[in-house]
């Protein structure tokens, strides 16, 4: 079996002039920084709610993350390129491949940019770069990509009640999978599940209506501060969800609270208001503040989740 991860750390694999290759691991993705340029390649994983386990799929999904992300990105997503393999090395290649060519993996080329520009790290590090002005842009970027974005019919299955709920009470199924051994934190799992679980009985009427009057759309499905970067004169928004249609096709109000709930857990709720009030006044979704507690817990078991599986796979113990 082929190392690819062991063989694109070298320059050589690349088609282009690279003096250094810097490997990022994430939960889900390998990322090569070569360059000018990034490649990011989807792990062969199936966790349930996302499924790259078979080489077409991982390819598929290259193609959606380009397609999805250009939407609110300019010229960071470049294309899909073949990893080929031949003999002992593997090499990148933009061309054509034929079924002759040992097309071994893809990967979403991207044009790299600097990281310590991404509003997380601004923000934590106080940088001089930073301007809180920026949530009114973010106000209206975002409140104007909703209102384009594809709304859901109704005989979809998006946003339908028992669909959010599942996904919602998953999320503890998962951390208590990964973290089976941290008690303290198992036992904050559970109770923040009961909860979780009340508020089925208490929204549904409400989660309901929102499907019926266009709330559900084609969104990003990911928007908190560490996929924004401040790149080529703006912010942009990048790392979209791609591998679920259901945490794609979502709640609008649930995409402002997961900018909100970041926001509000850095330390900055003033932030959090700053947007929330320009983006309401922008669409005029009041109504869906009746769904924002929910959602901004939902969420937060979201990002717990994630943490849980990265530390799983890195065997942290504390």
């Amino acid at each position: 079996m082929v190392n690819i991860e062991r063989l694109l750390l070298k320059p050589s694999a690349y088609p282009h002039h690279v003096d250094e290759v810097v490997h990022v691991e994430t939960h889900i993705s390998h990322i090569f920084l070569a360059g000018e340029y990034a490649y990011k390649v989807k792990k062969p994983l199936n966790l349930g709610f996302l499924d790259f386990s078979t080489l077409e799929a991982r390819k598929h999904f290259c193609t959606e993350e380009v397609r999805l992300n250009s939407r609110l990105t300019s010229d960071i997503y470049i294309d899909v390129v073949s990893i080929v393999s031949n003999d002992d090395r593997v090499f990148i290649t933009d061309k054509q491949t034929d079924k002759h060519t040992n097309v071994v993996e893809y990967a979403v080329r991207m044009h790299r940019f600097d990281h310590e520009m991404e509003l997380d790290k601004l923000l934590e590090n106080h940088s001089k770069h930073w301007k809180d002005e920026w949530l009114d842009e973010l106000c209206i970027t975002v409140a104007k990509f909703h209102l384009d974005s594809a709304r859901a019919k109704i005989n979809s299955g998006h946003g339908e009640v028992d669909v959010i709920f599942s996904f919602a009470l998953e999320n503890f199924v998962q951390i208590k999978q990964h973290l089976h051994n941290h008690q303290h934190i198992i036992k904050t799992s559970e109770q923040l599940q009961e909860w979780t679980a009340l508020q089925k009985k208490r929204l549904s009427d409400e989660i309901g209506s929102r499907l019926k009057n266009g709330f559900i759309r084609e969104c990003h499905g990911d928007m908190h501060l560490a996929n924004m970067v401040y790149w080529q004169s703006k912010v942009q928004i990048f790392d979209g969800i791609e591998f679920s249609d259901e945490l794609r096709w979502i709640d609008v109000i649930s995409e402002v609270a997961f900018l909100v709930m970041d926001l509000e857990s850095r330390e900055r709720p003033d932030l959090a208001w700053q947007f929330l009030n320009g983006y309401l006044a922008i669409t005029g979704d009041y109504a869906g503040l009746s769904l924002l507690d929910f959602y901004r817990s939902y969420l937060a078991s979201v990002r717990a989740k994630v943490l849980s599986i990265r530390c799983s796979q890195l065997n942290v113990s504390d």
